[in-house]
């Protein structure tokens, strides 16, 4: 078999080839991976913001609707003026995002390292 010096051209040339294919095919995988991290880390900032700009206080909350109860009770305001107090609704709505917050981070779904301080704390003082 004669191999001449433009096969052994044409051999390295398509060894060449095959080697930045691989690279190229690595440096692809490596970005999508990137990608679907970056956009986790978007997502739970993002998730954090706007959790933190309509963070609210339930216990004071639930204690300025206790003091609205009592006064419903000796008298002093009607079953109408208590039922328009959004205090029972609002606790319940942060205490399911808290919820929601939680399960998609033990999920993998947003990067607990991104989580405000804010949300963490009330997570753990929900399971008190």
């Amino acid at each position: 078999m004669n191999v001449t010096k433009s096969d052994r051209i044409s051999l390295q040339i398509a060894g060449v080839a095959l080697i930045l294919s691989f690279l190229s095919s690595g440096f692809a995988v490596y970005q999508w991976w990137m990608s679907g991290r970056d956009e986790t880390i978007r997502a739970t900032i993002e998730i954090s913001n706007k959790f933190n700009d309509e963070a609210i206080d339930p216990r004071s909350l639930g204690k300025s609707y206790k003091v609205a109860f009592n006064q419903f009770q000796t008298g002093s305001m009607n079953l109408l003026d208590l039922q328009k107090l959004e205090a029972p609704i609002r606790i319940r709505k942060h205490f399911e995002q808290l919820e929601y917050i939680a399960y998609l981070a033990n999920r993998g779904k947003l990067d607990k390292n991104y989580l405000s301080q804010f949300i963490l704390c009330d997570i753990a003082h929900q399971m008190i």
